[in-house]
């Protein structure tokens, strides 16, 4: 079992799904839930940073999972979320994934995808969200100002040609929930 009770949900478009999940569990909503957004609006980073899924159905995964969480453990929790990406898409090391601390996944310093983690907290019961995002198909080109600040991007299918969001979702997701127990536990 992936996790106790957990809901795995699909969502056509969502603004973000770090904020629906960080809304839920203001409203006292704090089940164990995998959020996947085809399209994601209004994605955010860290420091408030957008981050905004492709247009094209696929090219981006998107995803939150979030989690109740009774652990005091947080720190190093972003690099358990990296580490658990590359097992599930790098086992081998073939393509040199990379976590650039403390949120970024790289492929020979482009970045493939973020990570963003939330806390939110409800009397005694604390709720963690842990959102994703990989760029799956090559992204559009960013406009020339822009391009002096942005990390170039990489994609998945650059180093995995035939891997779909639906597959990379299949591969993480598995990977990542044990892991996530684990740290839950002694921490890191």
């Amino acid at each position: 079992m992936l996790w106790p009770g957990i809901s795995i949900e699909v969502l056509p478009q969502l603004n973000s799904t770090n904020t629906e999940l960080m809304e839920r569990a203001r409203q006292g909503q704090l089940f164990p839930t995998v959020l996947v957004a085809e399209h994601q609006t209004a994605g955010r980073g860290r420091m408030g940073k957008v981050w905004q899924s492709q247009q094209k159905a696929g090219a981006s995964l998107t995803f939150s999972i979030g989690l109740p969480w009774q652990s005091p453990h947080l720190s190093g929790l972003s690099l358990v979320v990296g580490y658990s990406i590359a097992q599930a898409l790098d086992p081998l090391q073939h393509m040199g994934l990379q976590l650039k601390w403390p949120n970024d996944i790289w492929v020979n310093r482009h970045k493939l995808g973020g990570i963003l983690i939330e806390l939110c907290s409800q009397g005694q019961h604390k709720y963690v969200v842990i959102g994703i995002g990989i760029n799956i198909m090559q992204p559009p080109a960013l406009p020339s100002d822009a391009n002096r600040h942005a990390m170039p991007p990489t994609w998945l299918q650059a180093h995995l040609p035939h891997i779909t969001a639906g597959m990379a979702l299949q591969q993480i997701v598995p990977t990542l929930l044990p892991q996530l127990q684990e740290f839950a536990q002694p921490g890191f």
